[in-house]
């Protein structure tokens, strides 16, 4: 291969860019600024504050001393490992890669990158894992690793999604470089308009704030390099040109560079080599040109095409010269990265063997989990099912228990009356009192069977029922003995739902109480009364008979009353003054 061609191809393999790194450069007011963080280190006591005074140094010294923000760097990570300090460990090798990067140290670079990669994953949060797959996609990039590279700036991008990082438009523009190296153009493109729209879209970034110029300075260089991938000339100058003002106002000299590169390589594309000579050479006249050897062995790369163009062979070996040089010094150490890039290879090796019995066991773990929750399904099914079983068995016994309280004693009252009417000698005299009697029970027994036939109907389960049972009952009996009545229900208790057991007492209690008014009390006008208040349905039933001693009594109708309210956390009270009337008052709780 042609010394010019091989020239030409070790520039892919130099391309340096960092895709977490650029995106936290800021600049500073320098003196002032490292001056102040210089005094609070001399002051601080060794502990982790300082460690982070110390990075602070190292990043406010990156974009115009290297040297010295690599030395400040290691005076944080040596502190850190003192103390153990596993997070300023971490970002202080970040910082002494950043130095790296601008000294064009890649091998050693690499090295730290294997260091801070497990122990990012340590950390476990979504910038410290980032920044470890960030630096090793740079790595992998500068060594022409681009697949490789491109897996790793995949992960960085998945975790900021995930976790919408304020920076997701700069880390998607960062793409755009390792996409043209694998000629994957259309999605150069697609990243570049991505990482532009959102950061258009960010309030944070879009303003003419330093962090907004710094934005944007990069976001439309990106653009500028995804359109001249396309082969779109115009449009690649058109975002080139954008990108430098900002640049320029924030002293961002090394995106002033690239810019330049791109803007020279264009024009050489466009064979328009005057003025690719031109911006090329611009990167030769910059001060940073010194500690970003990248730069200049693009550019001088671009000038050795122009002149080789142009038929001048003395400066084109001049400038493959100086290529050749700068390519020396950043890549003599193809050796030691071969070994330590096997060494990491097996590291990862072991670490997914580790994962994958990690998994196994916790596959192992989830299939117990999920056989003792079927078990404990089907023990619940079986208790539930026994408990439906025992309510059935008990409802069978109350209906049971009713019919024959109810009804058995009934039938045989009737079956009394009947032989004593027919044992009877005069007929005319007796007869006839018997069969009312006889009628009389019929009609009870015919009630009780109608109340409970009502109350084991689902049916009949809401409130509203038992109202609507409430008012027909009280307007039949009261009717028929001429009394005047009023009802008023609370439209609050609409809806209310109550189980079999609870309406049956309700109503009971409530039949119980406006049969003695009908019977006993010889009252000219009765008010009912149902209403909810807080958790508890409450019911008054007041008459205008003639009262009763309302002391405690052992009659059963009123030691019913009380049980029934008992049963449910209940409590009845009755208040009588003699020729003044009764009032019932029940309070039932309504859960």
């Amino acid at each position: 291969m042609p010394v010019h061609s091989q020239m030409k191809s070790s520039l892919q393999y130099i391309f340096l860019f960092s895709i977490l790194m650029l995106c936290s450069l800021r600049a500073h007011t320098q003196n002032n600024y490292i001056d102040s963080l210089k005094k609070v280190a001399a002051i601080e006591e060794t502990d982790s504050n300082k460690v982070k005074t110390l990075i602070n140094l190292s990043d406010a010294y990156q974009l115009y001393n290297p040297d010295s923000g690599y030395y400040f760097a290691q005076k944080a990570l040596t502190l850190a490992e003192k103390l153990h300090f596993d997070r300023g460990i971490f970002w202080s090798i970040v910082y002494i890669n950043k130095s790296l990067f601008f000294l064009g140290n890649y091998a050693l670079e690499l090295d730290y990158a294997f260091k801070a990669f497990p122990l990012g994953k340590k950390l476990n949060d979504p910038y410290t894992i980032g920044w470890a797959n960030g630096m090793l996609g740079d790595c992998y990039f500068n060594l022409g690793e681009y697949d490789t590279a491109l897996r790793y700036y995949r992960e960085v991008i998945k975790m900021a999604e995930q976790n919408s990082i304020i920076d997701l438009s700069s880390i998607y523009s960062v793409q755009v470089p390792v996409l043209i190296s694998v000629h994957q153009y259309d999605s150069a493109l697609v990243y570049a308009k991505k990482g532009y729209e959102l950061f258009k879209r960010n309030p944070l970034l879009n303003n003419e704030s330093i962090d907004g110029k710094y934005a944007k300075s990069f976001a439309f260089r990106y653009l500028g390099e995804a359109f001249a991938g396309k082969a779109d000339y115009d449009s690649a100058l058109f975002y080139y040109q954008l990108s430098m003002p900002s640049s320029e106002d924030i002293h961002l000299e090394i995106n002033k560079i690239d810019v330049y590169n791109g803007i020279a390589k264009v024009y050489k594309e466009k064979n328009n080599l005057d003025s690719g000579s031109w911006y090329a050479k611009k990167v030769l006249t910059e001060k940073i040109i010194k500690i970003y050897p990248v730069g200049l062995l693009k550019a001088a790369n671009t000038l050795a095409d122009i002149y080789k163009l142009q038929n001048k062979p003395d400066s084109t070996l001049k400038y493959l010269r100086i290529a050749l040089a700068i390519k020396d010094s950043l890549f003599n150490r193809e050796k030691t990265v071969a070994v330590q890039n096997i060494f990491f290879k097996e590291q990862e090796k072991q670490k997914e063997v580790q994962a994958a019995r990690t998994e196994l066991q916790s596959r192992y773990r989830m299939y117990f989990l999920i056989a003792l929750l079927i078990i404990s399904l089907i023990i619940t099914g079986i208790i539930i099912r026994n408990r439906r079983i025992k309510q059935l068995q008990n409802m069978r016994n109350s209906i049971a228990d009713d019919l024959h309280d109810d009804i058995g004693s009934t039938l045989t009252n009737i079956s009394i009356l009947s032989e004593l009417s027919k044992q009877h000698l005069d007929p005319k005299d007796n007869a006839s009192k018997f069969l009312t009697r006889i009628s009389e029970e019929i009609n009870t027994t015919s009630q009780a069977l109608d109340d409970i036939i009502w109350s084991v109907n689902v049916r009949n389960d809401s409130v509203d029922e038992i109202m609507l049972r409430m008012r027909r009952y009280a307007g039949e009996l009261f009717d028929a003995g001429g009394l005047k009545y009023k009802l008023r229900f609370d439209d609050g208790l609409s809806g209310i739902k109550l189980s079999m057991d609870q309406r049956r007492d309700l109503y009971l209690i409530f039949k119980e109480a406006v049969n003695n008014i009908y019977k006993h009390a010889n009252a000219s006008e009765v008010a009912i009364e149902l209403n909810k208040e807080a958790h508890q349905l409450v019911m008054r039933i007041k008459d205008d008979g003639k009262g009763f001693d309302a002391k405690p009594s052992h009659r059963n109708g009123f030691k019913n009353m009380q049980n029934r309210a008992q049963k449910w956390k209940g409590h009845l009270q009755i208040e009588s003054v003699l020729c003044k009337g009764t009032s019932v008052i029940l309070f039932f709780p309504l859960k």
